[in-house]
C-alpha cells in the first residue's frame, strides 16, 4: 500500500506506509506517512514548509529505498524531501538515531569509495521486498544496540559533566587568585 501526498504547490511523493517524512511541528521530528493528515507542514527540497493538500492511496509494484550519506532523499525530481529511513516498529528507533547508529557504515563508503570496487547494481527483481543485513542485524540484536547505545550515551553524559565540573574548578582558581592578588 503506497500513500501518495500532493502539497500545495503540486509537488508529489508516493512512499509506503512506514516511510518517514519530516514534519514542520515543533518537535521537527520525523513521522511515518501513514500517520500525516491533510493541512500538515512538510518540507520541500528548499527546506521550506508547505501544506499538504490531499492523500491517496494506492496499490504499487517495486520499492527502491536507497540508504544516502545524508539520511534524506529528495523525491520526484527533487520536489519533495523525505527520509531515506522506514519506521520499523519492532526496533522503535528515529530517523536521528537510525542515521547515528549507521555512521560507520556511510564513514567506511565514504573512506573506501574512491578505491574498492562498487558492487554492481541488483535488479529489481533481485532486491525486491529484502531487508538490507544490516537493518536485519540491527533487528536481531536490537537488545544488544540498545544496550551499547544506551552506555554510549551514559558516558558522554558522564564526560561532558566531568568536563564541565573542571572547567568550572579552573575559573573558581583563577577567579579566587585574581581576588587575592
Amino acid at each position: 500500500l503506497f500513500y501518495t501526498i500532493e502539497t500545495i504547490n503540486n509537488h508529489t511523493i508516493s512512499v509506503t506506509r512506514n516511510h518517514l517524512i519530516r514534519v514542520h511541528d515543533q518537535s521537527q521530528s520525523y513521522v511515518s506517512a501513514e500517520t500525516l493528515k491533510l493541512n500538515d507542514l512538510i518540507y520541500e527540497k528548499n527546506g521550506v514548509p508547505v501544506k499538504i493538500k490531499s492523500i491517496k492511496t494506492s496499490y504499487k509494484q517495486g520499492i527502491y529505498a536507497p540508504v544516502t550519506l545524508s539520511g534524506h532523499l529528495m523525491v520526484n525530481n527533487g520536489g519533495l524531501l523525505a527520509s531515506c529511513y522506514v519506521e520499523y516498529k519492532p526496533l522503535h528507533v528515529t530517523h536521528h538515531l537510525l542515521h547515528r547508529i549507521l555512521l560507520p557504515y556511510r564513514l567506511w563508503y565514504s573512506l573506501t569509495s574512491k578505491w574498492l570496487p562498487r558492487p554492481q547494481q541488483q535488479s529489481q527483481t533481485e532486491s525486491e521486498n529484502k531487508i538490507h543485513w544490516l537493518v536485519l542485524w540491527l533487528y536481531y540484536n536490537r537488545e544488544l544496540v540498545r544496550l551499547v547505545y544506551s552506555m554510549c550515551t551514559a558516558i558522554t553524559i558522564y564526560v561532558a559533566a566531568e568536563f564541565i565540573v573542571q572547567i568550572t574548578y579552573v575559573l573558581r582558581v583563577m577567579v579566587n587568585k585574581q581576588i587575592v592578588t
